[in-house]
């Protein structure tokens, strides 16, 4: 199930448009890089509810066309259900010192990628704006902050960044601003931290950068490889993962009870089947064929299941959805499953942070 807390972690544009390199053509030049980052700074910070904010600036040198074609549209992933998003400046300046500002008007609010490509309806969007006037040889600046107006889980957070590592950066840095008195487990194992420890607030900074052309283009095709899935930093305010499943039992749970509806529907999928295997065979085989995949992934429905009941109706669900209504089925016939919680399409079995 794709709601292992970990796995939803949020990458932000300081790492989405950064664009691939090149061999550099001596020991200090860039000339042949797409682009090349000389300041970014990401800062989150979060209140004790799970509320707060994130606010990033970039300042990136135009190399060439194919850099112009990478940054023309500035994109940034957010969850509109609990988050918005405010573009506070976006600034080219040329070669002769002029500049060309874009307004946050010209921004655009779309769905997410995933959205469009699957059968999946999410408060998961981009918030995009095309930039005026750049050009080869300029320089791009802008900054923006993400605003989170509710928590997902309450009195909870979580989150992870990936230090940019496909391209020539020459100096980023990533701030974690915590109350001093609320437990974060924070995961670092890479890139130490500063951390200044006030009466009210903890703040953890890293700070990083990557000179070698030729080390990023490594780490770029380590990531197509699928051997560097790991987030640089992550953190938590869940203590464990058996808290993780205390919190989505809590939320999955009161959604799997067998009504009459689904008793009747169970004993129907199971009339031939005369062992307690051939049971639980073709309730699985009912479920994974006749319940087509549909998401509907607004707030907590990313991580909180329509009821089971809900799921028979309507004959569609995504994957936690569809597991509900098996549980519910196999309740009906007397037995007593859980689900597990599993990490999706990134090693996040570190043993909850490899603890």
């Amino acid at each position: 199930m794709r709601a292992a807390i970990l796995a939803f972690l949020f990458y932000f544009s300081a790492q989405t448009i950064l664009a691939q390199s090149q061999p550099m053509s001596g020991p200090s030049s860039y000339d042949r890089e797409a682009v090349v980052v000389e300041q970014a700074e990401t800062a989150f910070r979060y209140e004790s509810d799970g509320t707060g904010d994130t606010k990033f600036r970039m300042r990136v040198k135009i190399k060439n066309d194919a850099g112009t074609r990478q940054l023309s549209v500035i994109s940034i992933p957010f969850a509109s259900a609990s988050e918005s998003v405010q573009i506070t400046g976006i600034r080219v300046t040329h070669p002769d010192g002029t500049t060309t500002e874009t307004p946050e008007s010209d921004a655009m609010e779309l769905p997410a990628e995933v959205a469009q490509q699957a059968p999946l309806y999410s408060d998961a969007k981009n918030e995009q704006i095309p930039v005026r006037g750049l050009r080869t040889g300029d320089t791009l600046e802008y900054s923006a902050v993400i605003q989170r107006k509710a928590a997902e889980a309450p009195g909870q957070f979580w989150g992870g960044f990936m230090l940019a590592k496909d391209t020539v950066i020459l100096a980023q840095t990533l701030t974690l601003d915590v109350p001093s008195d609320k437990y974060v487990q924070v995961w670092s194992p890479e890139h130490k931290p500063v951390v200044i420890q006030g009466a009210d607030r903890t703040v953890y900074q890293w700070k990083y950068s990557q000179l070698s052309s030729t080390g990023a283009k490594q780490n770029d095709e380590a990531a197509k490889a699928g051997t560097d899935k790991k987030p640089s930093v992550a953190w938590t305010t869940f203590r464990s993962w058996e808290e993780v499943g205390n919190w989505y039992r809590a939320l999955a749970s009161p959604r799997a009870v067998a009504t009459e509806a689904l008793r009747a529907q169970a004993d129907e999928i199971t009339a031939e089947a005369k062992t307690p295997e051939a049971q639980i065979q073709a309730l699985y085989s009912w479920v994974a064929t006749r319940i087509r995949y549909v998401g509907i992934d607004f707030g907590t429905g990313r991580y909180e299941p329509h009821s089971a009941a809900q799921v028979l109706v309507n004959h569609y669900g995504d994957c936690k959805d569809k597991d509900t209504l098996l549980e519910a089925l196999l309740r009906a016939k007397g037995f007593q499953p859980a689900p597990a919680m599993i990490g999706a399409d990134i090693e996040m079995v570190f043993g909850a942070f490899e603890n």
